[in-house]
């Protein structure tokens, strides 16, 4: 794996910058990750933590993009 797999914490700020350089609006990666929209952007807003396991998925999006499309 990747050095940007390993389980640190993220940011909101890098989960925005990761969901917006794949091209996904907030719907679609709630989509690709199981969960809704709305709570895409409540993580991006800091309003809802981004759990250990959600920051492991991001990143594997990041590094595996044709993994949105499965």
């Amino acid at each position: 794996m990747g050095n940007t797999l390993r389980g640190r914490t993220m940011q909101p700020d890098e989960l925005k910058a990761i969901r917006k350089s794949l091209g996904l609006s907030q719907a679609r990666m709630g989509d690709a990750l199981g969960l809704t929209g709305q709570f895409i952007g409540f993580m991006e807003n800091g309003k809802a933590g981004i759990e250990r396991r959600t920051a492991l998925a991001v990143r594997y999006l990041a590094e595996h993009p044709e993994a949105v499309d499965e």
